[in-house]
């Protein structure tokens, strides 16, 4: 951008100064737009817009074309406990085992995602709409929070996709994000929303203040992750 706007910074020099004392003057911009310096100036601003794309791995230039290549979008899983409350009537819900609704996982992501999309900007990144750390949101696409059921249990579990791998400071600063969106901001709304799981009417939080963490899936399920990997 910097090259193109010194040539036509040049280029409106040039002008002004050709026209020497008249008051008026004309200025051709198909001149402009076909002068070789002009072309160069934006090939080269057009490049580099495309360099600055956090989804684009490699710019060339081949035979008088520009062409781009983008990265491979690449799926990390993080887990949380659920806490689960059942309305039983009483002045406070009971909170219950998430052991009792495995089975339902189908019925609770789609109560997720329906509540997710009552806000339209989040509708296609989900919770990556509101990321505030401007690295984060070029890197991550997507941020899709749902339950799965693993080892017996069910688990809260976020599907990030990023354009490249995530680094330790990358991770470390999106689990914060994601802890902060659990307690407050998303999660609040979710936990106040019932769903209907058989006859019980229940309370869904990715928050648990009594046994709060946040892992990558290699990390809380290292043995699974060799196994699906191929490795005996």
């Amino acid at each position: 951008m910097k090259n193109f706007n010194e040539h036509l910074k040049s280029w409106v020099w040039g002008c002004v100064s050709d026209s020497e004392n008249n008051r008026e003057f004309e200025v051709s911009f198909d001149d402009f737009l076909r002068a070789y310096d002009t072309r160069d100036a934006l090939r080269d601003c057009f490049c580099a817009a495309l360099n600055a794309r956090p989804e684009i791995n490699l710019v060339k230039e081949i035979d008088d074309k520009v062409i781009a290549e983008k990265k491979d979008l690449v799926e990390t899983r993080f887990y949380c406990p659920l806490k689960i409350e059942i309305d039983d009537g009483s002045e406070y819900p009971e909170e219950v085992c998430s052991e009792n609704y495995v089975g339902y996982d189908d019925e609770i992501n789609d109560f997720i995602r329906d509540d997710l999309n009552r806000d339209e900007n989040a509708v296609e990144r989900g919770l990556a709409a509101y990321l505030y750390d401007k690295n984060l949101d070029k890197k991550v696409h997507s941020i899709m929070p749902m339950v799965e059921t693993r080892n017996g249990n069910l688990y809260g579990m976020a599907i990030v996709k990023s354009y490249g791998e995530l680094d330790c400071a990358e991770t470390h600063e999106l689990t914060q994000y994601l802890i902060g969106q659990y307690a407050d901001g998303y999660g609040e709304s979710l936990e106040q929303h019932p769903i209907t799981l058989g006859e019980d009417e229940v309370y869904i939080s990715f928050w648990n203040s009594d046994d709060c963490y946040l892992k990558p899936e290699s990390e809380l399920f290292p043995e699974q992750e060799i196994k699906m990997g191929g490795i005996s």
